[in-house]
């Protein structure tokens, strides 16, 4: 979502995608994938990919592979996504 995104629309969006999660389609999809939703608030989202982004080494001003599981994704020849913060 871009950064300037009005309060309203993001809050609007939120509540259409939770609502989404519980639809019988939905439902009839996690459980044939063994998977469940995940649903939180945009603060709590970026709460969460922020401390994600820490622990798995993203917080080092870019030099991602000084994490701990950052210097095996290093080693592993392979690169994290960079999430943008809102």
């Amino acid at each position: 979502m871009p950064a300037k995104t009005p309060p309203a629309v993001v809050e609007k969006l939120n509540a259409l995608l939770i609502a989404g999660t519980k639809s019988p389609a939905a439902k009839a999809f996690f459980g044939a994938s063994g998977t469940e939703p995940f649903t939180t608030t945009p603060d709590a989202l970026v709460k969460f990919q922020q401390v994600e982004t820490q622990k798995w080494g993203q917080g080092h001003q870019g030099r991602w592979h000084r994490g701990r599981v950052g210097r095996l994704l290093f080693a592993a020849d392979l690169k994290p996504i960079v999430w943008n913060s809102v």
